[in-house]
Parts: structure tokens; C-alpha cells; sequence
């Protein structure tokens, strides 16, 4: 079955210049079939008229964690380490439904914002089934990333093991992490299940970070990934405190990775703010991509990444939202913007700061490579998935027209997305999704939230201890 979307002006992405060039585009099932000026239909075709919209390959948000979608309004101005003793204590009360609710949020969210596709690390690994299911129900494009991770938390961080009352301790330790092999037999069991890399889902090996899972689990991971063919997902210093635990013992958490056979081009990293010249030369030896999350970056107080620095050295970068309790929205042309105009922070020489091509391939293209889906989206071509997005062209934003690429950047505060297209399939139409109404869901999530808040308290009470120590470690860390 095909279709002619007729009238439209084609985002082109070549040679270093971005540019619309008028043209139509014919799908048939899931793949683009051709793209040129005035294509005649064929017998029966069914005819979309797309006039004076502007067609766009899906975004890909490549680092994000679909739980935190009601979490949001939780925090405010507090670093990583010490964010993380709420947000993984909310996070552990979701029920399956609430996960599904959570998945769905965000999915709206990033469809009215032109994002067709994500890279969602899951720390919840009983919780997975209902997360895929509710992202088959939207019919979104996702890869998943179980999260693996055999280290206890407040071992990782330097100062706050020593800070813990004794008996909160040994609460924390009482349970023992899952072992390698449960791991392993999880991952079958998800590839079996999930991983339908011909379909719009594939699993993706997903350890937590390299400093919270041991050799032996890294070593796994690679293994599985060389043998399934599967990319990589990790987080990678993320803070100033993280890049200090590594060098005062000796060691280097690239490096780490590198040795347990998880640095290649199918390998992912996301933050990456505190590394070395010499470990930011081995990611471009091994042409590992980093995933730059710029407002939760800012948010966090982590740091910012060095664009510019990657960009010269041919390390390929896509772009991510992380969280919605540690960022500011699934808008990746707000992220977009937040890489461009921060890169220019870091380098006085203005001939350096990242191009309009540069910001719309690392969220289209490299995109697509960071979450597994290279060759396959992120480009509107002949032979790819036809996942696309059509964009009113009446915005305000728009008026001139005259660089219609970097105003969207710049000026745009969200695309003006009529309609999404994922796997050839129509998934919104005229502003309104197909799978789920999108006014039911709103309701489900506020009522999720008001039973999330009288939930929490016992199990936040429970956490007061543990985020004293960690409040303490940081600032005779940061503040002394």
C-alpha cells in the first residue's frame, strides 16, 4: 500500500548544509519509496496533502528515562548524587500501571514535539514488560535499555560510605545485587520477548555506569552485545565527583570500558562531561558516540560537556532530555538550542561553535546511530523507515522565512507538528494521537500523582539518613 505526501517542502541534510527543497515523498508500508518534485500518484494511491508543511525525518531523543515522565516537580537545585536518593526511592513505588502511564506521557509529549523515536535506560528492570508494552501501544519507536549495575550506590561515591549510621548500612548491603547470571538469563529473556530491530522496538545493552557494575558484569554485557549484535548504552562522568573517585584510585572509567569490550561504534555514553583529552581520544579511536544532555547537565550542576572539543576530534554526538526531574522537557529542539548556544561558552573563536547542520545531525543521524536505528531512520531517503513528521509552516517563528533551519533552532519554542509518521504507520493526525486519548491520560497521571505524594513520605523519611551523608560527603568535597 502506498501513499504520496504532495506539496511539501523536503528537509535535506548534505554536505554540511541543511536546507527544504519543495518535493513529495512516497511511502510504501513502512519504508520511503521516493522523494522528488511532482510525482505523479498512482492508480489508487491515497494522496496526503502536505502544502507549504515542512517534512522532517523523526528526532531521536537518545537519552532519556521514561519513569521520571511522574516525577516531575519533585526536585529542585540539587546535585546527581545527592537527586538520586529520592528519585530512586519514587522511582521503586511505581506500579506497573503508573509505569505504563509514565511511558504514555512522555510519548505524547515528545510526538507534539516532532520526536519519533528515544533510547529509554530502565532502571526498573521487573517493571520492563509493562514499559514495552504501553510504547507497542503508541506505536513508538524505542530502544530499551535495562539498566545493569552490581555495585551498591554509596559505595561509588567517595565520603559517603564512612557518613552512614551503622545500621543503615548494613540495611542497605542486607540485600545482595543480582548476580551476573541473573542478569545474563534477563537479557535472554528480553531479547527473546522484545528485540524486533525489523519492527519499531530493540533491546540495547544497558549497564548503569561503569563505576556501579564490576568487570565481570561489563564483561557479560560486551559478550551479549558482540553476540547479538546490539548497541550500547552507559552513563559516563557525569560529575567532577565521579571523574575524582576514578583518579584517586588509579584508574581510568574509559579506559574500563575499553578493557571489557564495550567501546566501539555501536556504543553510546551519555554526559560525558569530565573526561580526559586522552580518554576523549580513545571514545574517537574506538568511534563511540557521546549522547549531550544539556539541561539536565545544567540543572544537576554536573558541568558542561566539551562540544566543541568533540566535534573537532570527530566524535560523534547525538542529543538526549535524560529525565523530567532533573531537566526541562522532551523538546529536543530546546535541547537543541541549549547545545548550541552553551558550546559557545567554551570557545572564544566563534569559527568553531557548532553549525546548524551540526546541532540538526546530532539530533536526526547520530541520533539514530546512538540508539541502533543507523541506516535504518534519521534520514528522509529512499529505503528508510518512513519515520517523519509534518510541520506547519505558518509560525510566527517562521515570518520571514529566511533561514527556515536555523530559526527553527533559534527562535521556535516547539515545532508546529500536524503530523508523525512511525514505520510508515500514522501515529498523529491534525494535532490529535491515534493509539491513546490523550485527555484520559492527563487525568490518570494527576491522580497517579496526588497517591504518589501520600505514597512517598514514609519512603522518602526513610531516605533522610542516607541523603544527610550524602549532603555531607559533597560538601567536604565541593565547599571545603
Amino acid at each position: 500500500m502506498t501513499m504520496l505526501l504532495q506539496g511539501g517542502y523536503i528537509f535535506q541534510l548534505k554536505g554540511g548544509t541543511v536546507s527544504f527543497q519543495p518535493g513529495d515523498i512516497r511511502l510504501n508500508g513502512a519504508y520511503i519509496d521516493a522523494l522528488a518534485p511532482g510525482i505523479k500518484p498512482l492508480p489508487g494511491e491515497e494522496i496526503w496533502d502536505v502544502k507549504d508543511c515542512l517534512l522532517l525525518p523523526g528526532l531521536v531523543n537518545a537519552h532519556y528515562h521514561s519513569y521520571t515522565n511522574l516525577l516531575k516537580g519533585t526536585t529542585w537545585g540539587e546535585p546527581l548524587e545527592i537527586w538520586s536518593t529520592a528519585t530512586v526511592a519514587l522511582g521503586g513505588l511505581l506500579t506497573d500501571r503508573e509505569i505504563a502511564v509514565s511511558v504514555l506521557v512522555g510519548v505524547a509529549e515528545m510526538l507534539h514535539a516532532g520526536v519519533t523515536s528515544c533510547l529509554d535506560h530502565f532502571p526498573h528492570l521487573p517493571r520492563l514488560a509493562a514499559a514495552a508494552r504501553a510504547y507497542n501501544q503508541a506505536g513508538f519507536r524505542v530502544s530499551l535499555a535495562p539498566m545493569l549495575s552490581d555495585v551498591y550506590e554509596h559505595l561509588v561515591v567517595p565520603g559517603v560510605a564512612e557518613r552512614l549510621p551503622r545500621e543503615l548500612r548494613r540495611n542497605l548491603e542486607a540485600t545482595p545485587p543480582r548476580s551476573v547470571q541473573d542478569f545474563r538469563e534477563f537479557y535472554l529473556a528480553a531479547l527473546q520477548e522484545y528485540h524486533q530491530p525489523r519492527g519499531t522496538m530493540q533491546v540495547v545493552v544497558g549497564p548503569n555506569a561503569p563505576q556501579r557494575a564490576s568487570m565481570e558484569l561489563l564483561e557479560m554485557a560486551a559478550e551479549l552485545a558482540r553476540k547479538y549484535e546490539l548497541t550500547i548504552h552507559t552513563h559516563l562522568l557525569e560529575t567532577k565527583w565521579q571523574a575524582m573517585a576514578a583518579r584517586r584510585a588509579g584508574s581510568s572509567l574509559v579506559a574500563k570500558l575499553d578493557r571489557a569490550g564495550l567501546l566501539g561504534p555501536k556504543t553510546a555514553v551519555a554526559h560525558a562531561i569530565w573526561l580526559e583529552e586522552k580518554e576523549r581520544a580513545l571514545l574517537s579511536e574506538r568511534d563511540s558516540l557521546v549522547v549531550h544532555n544539556p539541561a539536565s547537565n545544567a540543572m544537576l550542576g554536573s558541568g558542561r560537556a566539551p562540544l566543541i572539543a568533540y566535534l573537532r576530534e570527530n566524535i560523534r554526538v547525538a542529543l538526549g532530555t535524560d529525565g523530567l526531574n532533573c531537566g526541562t522537557s522532551h523538546n529536543l529542539l530546546e535541547t537543541m538550542r541549549w547545545a548550541g548556544l552553551l558550546a559557545r561558552l567554551e570557545e572564544p573563536d566563534y569559527k568553531l561553535w557548532p553549525g546548524v547542520s551540526d546541532l540538526w545531525q546530532m539530533a536526526t543521524v547520530n541520533g539514530a546511530a546512538a540508539t541502533g536505528w543507523g541506516g535504518v531512520t534519521g534520514k528522509l531517503e529512499p529505503g528508510y523507515r518512513a519515520d517523519l513528521i509534518i510541520v506547519s509552516n505558518n509560525s510566527p517563528a517562521l515570518a520571514p522565512a529566511t533561514n527556515i533551519p536555523a530559526q527553527l533552532i533559534l527562535n521556535e519554542t516547539r515545532l508546529a507538528v500536524r503530523d508523525v509518521f512511525i514505520d510508515g504507520r500514522p501515529v498523529m493526525v491534525q494535532g490529535r494521537i491515534l493509539a491513546f486519548d490523550e485527555e484520559d491520560l492527563r487525568r490518570e497521571a494527576v491522580e497517579i500523582g496526588r497517591n504518589l505524594v501520600e505514597r512517598s513520605r514514609p519512603v522518602l523519611a526513610q531516605t533522610d539518613a542516607l541523603r544527610e551523608a550524602y549532603e555531607a560527603a559533597y560538601r567536604a568535597y565541593y565547599l571545603s
